[in-house]
């Protein structure tokens, strides 16, 4: 037996299997849908049987109308399974990835947030509000680097936060009970002393560009008036 023959009877033989494959499901989905149909058709006998107690002659007509408008619940009914795998199934998407707030580069000063949150896990709304907040002038201070106070501002973030996460994290470590908990206190509230000094800079920073921006629209006003 030579090569092409081999092939062509293994191609056949595929062929074949995914024919009676094809057969067997078809085969599935009409016998659902006859047994649906009985179904209907019993329900409808009866339903017209009941009804010719009242109405004579009326059994065929309502035999009809009764078989037809019951073969669609019927069908659906027969499928209810394969809807209900449907919905059941867990959506194909891949998860969500949360990214760091601060810039990039930031690599110290990311470890240091992800070990406060691990060293005060009961603070977590907390040290985000606070972690947002100085991100945020980070953020800002990448944008406007002729910006001395925000300069210096990141600088002190950048600095303090790894400082403050290490030094409570030691006294944390060397406590135990209630006396730990009240060094977890601590961490977050120096963390959130540090964000509210970088939110009064932000808050400082957008005084003085609302200032500027009411000057310039005054300096041009006057101008349009020339």
């Amino acid at each position: 037996m030579n090569v092409a023959a081999v092939s062509g009877f293994i191609i056949a033989a595929v062929v074949a299997v995914i024919a009676i494959f094809i057969l067997v499901a078809v085969a599935l989905v009409l016998v659902r849908i006859a047994l649906a149909l009985l179904l209907a058709m019993a329900a409808g006998g009866i339903i017209a049987a009941i009804s010719s107690i009242w109405i004579d002659d009326a059994w065929p007509l309502v035999f009809m109308g009764a078989s037809i408008l019951l073969a669609f619940p019927a069908i659906g009914w027969m499928f209810r399974d394969s809807s209900l795998k449907a919905a059941r199934a867990p959506a194909n998407t891949a998860p969500k990835v949360v990214l760091p707030p601060e810039p990039a580069g930031d690599t110290e000063l990311i470890a240091a947030w992800e070990k406060a949150n691990s060293l005060a896990p009961g603070y977590a709304l907390r040290l985000m509000a606070a972690r947002e907040s100085c991100a945020q002038l980070l953020n800002r201070s990448e944008l406007s680097s002729l910006d001395m106070a925000l300069i210096e501002g990141a600088q002190m973030i950048r600095t303090h936060v790894p400082d403050v996460v290490a030094h409570n994290g030691e006294a944390i470590a060397d406590s135990v009970g209630e006396e730990q908990n009240l060094a977890r206190l601590a961490l977050v509230e120096d963390l959130e002393t540090i964000a509210r000094i970088a939110q009064a800079r932000l808050a400082r920073r957008k005084e003085a560009g609302r200032d500027g921006l009411a000057t310039l629209r005054a300096h041009l006003s006057a101008r349009s008036t020339e």
